[in-house]
């Protein structure tokens, strides 16, 4: 009942399948932009409201780092690695796997609560720049081999 458009960005094998998976939706709500130059996609994402990306097994989620870097929030499955960088409730919603209800209510908040979708953007863009630079992946980097590197001398 709400007005939404979804873009999917990429492509790959399994596209027909996917193509076929929206076709009995109203024309024109689904765009398949097919692979996109990585500068024409933080150009997309910067213009999006919400990522929609269930990571079913995502080890670790660098498509959200991507939305959130463009301030934009998440909702994704909580699962595997996507909570290592999507917070619940501060930069997206995680949903629990196997429950497409909560998913698609977790949708309908951010569509239509702008001031929450625009404080969690704001939080994710801020997460983002604080914990996921390069200069701060180092430093984590550093501090878990360290110790690793010390002990095999």
């Amino acid at each position: 009942d709400l007005d939404w458009r979804l873009s999917v960005i990429g492509d790959g094998p399994a596209r027909g399948a996917v193509e076929a998976m929206f076709a009995r939706l109203p024309q024109g709500r689904v765009t398949f932009e097919g692979v996109l130059p990585a500068s024409e996609v933080a150009a997309r994402l910067s213009r999006m409201a919400v990522f929609v990306w269930p990571g079913v097994g995502e080890a670790y989620g660098l498509a959200y780092l991507e939305a959130q870097a463009a301030g934009v929030p998440v909702v994704a499955l909580d699962t595997a690695g996507v909570p290592e960088v999507v917070k619940q409730g501060e930069t997206g919603i995680l949903c629990p796997p196997g429950d497409p209800a909560a998913y698609g209510a977790a949708l309908r908040v951010l569509l239509t609560d702008g001031p929450r979708r625009a404080a969690m953007g704001a939080a994710a863009r801020k997460q983002v720049n604080r914990r996921h630079d390069l200069i701060s992946a180092t430093a984590r980097l550093r501090k878990l081999l360290t110790p690793l590197l010390e002990a095999r001398q």
